[in-house]
This record gives C-alpha cells, structure tokens and sequence, in this order.
C-alpha cells in the first residue's frame, strides 16, 4: 500500500528550511523523499532537527539510512552505528570513500 502524502507544516518548514536549503520547502513530500531528509538531518542537522527527525520516521527508517547512504560523513555514520548497535561492516559508507570532508 502506497503511503499517503505528507507535506510540511508551517513550523516544519520554518525549522527544516536550513537543513533543505536546496529544496522547495512548500511542495517537498516527506515520505516520498524521506531518504534525503534523514540522511541530510544525520549529517548537518542541530539537536531540534534530530527531535524532530526520531518524532517523524521510524527507528528502522533512520538505520537504513545509515546503512545504505554513501553521502553520510564517516564520522557522523561512525556515532549513529555506535548509537544504534551497527555493526561497521554493515555501513556502506565505511567502503566507499565519502564525497563528505
């Protein structure tokens, strides 16, 4: 079952703006495009990102991310596999070099 559209909400737009900055805020679909927001939040997110990161997508969602994301920066992949209990060899981005300095 295809999961419905969800857009942001004013006071999500204005938090996530700085984290989207490449993204239409107003049309931008959460769900459908989930995969980016997680990993951009991992990466360049502030604690209310976060907040709001664990409040909106799933545990399994965000481990996913962590483990299949190229562009996560080694060392913010490297605390969320301790975060989460990942094992290393699970995470992607530690075989590949990341575009992230």
């Amino acid at each position: 079952m295809k999961e419905k559209k969800r857009l942001l909400n004013r006071r999500e737009k204005k938090l996530l703006s700085s984290i989207l900055w490449d993204t239409d805020i107003n049309t931008i679909d959460i769900q459908l495009k989930k995969f980016a927001i997680i990993e951009r939040i991992l990466n360049f997110g502030r604690p209310e990102h976060l907040h709001w990161l664990f409040k909106n997508f799933s545990r399994e969602d965000i481990i996913n991310v962590i483990k299949t994301s190229s562009n996560l920066d080694k060392k913010v992949a490297n605390f969320w596999a301790i975060h989460f209990n990942i094992p290393p060899e699970e995470i992607l981005c530690f075989s590949k070099p990341s575009p992230l300095k």
